[in-house]
């Protein structure tokens, strides 16, 4: 098989890059309906500015931790592993993860920012090449009309085409030489059970409007990490934080071992590319009010079958819903279905259901307004005590997670 340009094409296999994305389902659609499109669309964004930059700074933390030989620029030698993982995720996301760096060029002159020549960073231009050149290597056909779009030839197109395969191979070769041996596919130095550290993955709450879709795929970050904490031989633990930093940054810190990713990173890189895109900023709710509900919730509620122990799980979609809940009391246990939402009003937020429908048995529950499976939105008033308390007509809701 060949590509229009005549390079051989390789049969797919499973590379040291496509393991690490493997796990991570990238929300390439939120919702659906016409209404949803701008929603999708940023969740597009934030996953891709958001890995692009993640996996930039789990290259500085193999290179400081596993000590991997790095013959080039730091900096650009995590660049090109960045864009090499993010080629195997492919679609909208990979091309935003590679247009960060375009559109913060284009940001800092419109500015009149000149760049920190002195600094170990390459210009952000510059990495708008190599990476998108990385991305093209991978997949030629889904990236040809972006190559137009910003007149890349057809000198460059074949170079990214012939390099990308060889820039693969040599990470893949070096990162062997502190892996376990896993197989063909993913060959290591190590026997298979070699002890080691593991990489943690930390969410901390934030008021930061993206920091509900950055959590949206914290299950699939977890699992990519538990890919990398099997293959590596860590010599100790490693710590990916998402969190609150007062300025716009991202980093690997060599003294602890941790990787810190600033919701303010998320945020300015994500609105730097929905601006470019003519794509509104703030499409998501924001507020301390709505983002206080997000996580894991319990209480212990009242009913005609006694206490019952309820735990909710809101997940960010524009609304926060319940994938489900289970209630439990001694032997009795129920899954309750149905939507979830909350809003915010003022200082106060409100709980909705729609419809009620507690399954396998009706239950009753705080003032008994919600029985017998009515098909209409039950509204609870919620007062806020802390960050982690809410009271909700007299039930105390802990947050679990």
């Amino acid at each position: 098989m060949t590509t229009p340009s005549g390079t051989a094409r390789h049969k797919p296999r499973r590379t040291l890059a496509l393991a690490f994305f493997a796990a991570l389902a990238l929300p390439h659609q939120v919702a659906s309906g016409a209404e949803w499109a701008e929603a999708n669309k940023v969740a597009e964004v934030v996953v891709g500015v958001t890995m692009g930059v993640f996996f930039h700074e789990l290259a500085h933390a193999m290179i400081g931790e596993l000590k991997l030989p790095a013959t080039g620029p730091e900096e650009d030698t995590v660049d090109q592993f960045s864009a090499l993982v993010m080629s195997q995720a492919g679609g909208n996301s990979a091309i935003y993860s590679s247009l960060l760096w375009h559109d913060w060029a284009v940001d800092k002159e419109r500015k009149g920012q000149p760049h920190r020549w002195r600094g170990e960073h390459a210009p952000d231009i510059r990495r708008f090449r190599h990476t998108f050149c990385l991305l093209f290597g991978a997949n030629p056909a889904a990236y040809s009309r972006l190559a137009d779009k910003f007149g890349f030839d057809q000198r460059f197109r074949l170079k990214c085409e012939r390099n990308y395969p060889k820039r693969l191979r040599a990470w893949e070769e070096i990162a062997s030489l502190r892996a376990r041996h896993l197989g063909p596919d993913l060959p290591g130095a190590y026997p298979a059970d070699e002890p080691g550290g593991r990489i943690n993955l930390i969410f901390r709450a934030s008021s930061n409007r993206y920091e509900l879709l950055a959590r949206q795929f914290e299950e699939g970050l977890a699992e990519i990490l538990d890919e990398l904490s099997g293959y590596f031989v860590w010599p100790r633990d490693v710590f990916v934080e998402f969190r609150d930093c007062g300025k716009i940054n991202a980093s690997y810190d060599p003294a602890t071992g941790r990787i810190t990713m600033c919701y303010e990173m998320i945020e300015y890189g994500t609105d730097l590319v929905l601006q470019a895109e003519g794509i509104a900023v703030a499409p998501m709710p924001a507020g301390d009010a709505m983002s206080f509900l997000h996580g894991a919730w319990w209480a212990r509620i009242a009913t005609a079958y006694g206490p019952l122990d309820v735990t909710v799980v809101y997940h960010p979609n524009r609304t926060y819903q319940s994938d489900e809940v289970w209630a439990q009391s001694g032997d009795l246990a129920a899954r309750v279905m149905g939507a979830w939402s909350a809003e915010a009003a003022g200082d106060q937020l409100f709980i909705h259901r729609l419809p009620e429908q507690w399954l396998p048995q009706q239950f009753c529950y705080y003032s008994q307004a919600a029985c017998q499976g009515q098909a209409r939105t039950i509204s609870h008033p919620a007062r806020m005590i802390d960050r982690n308390t809410m009271n909700v007509d007299g039930v105390v809701w802990q947050r679990t997670q």
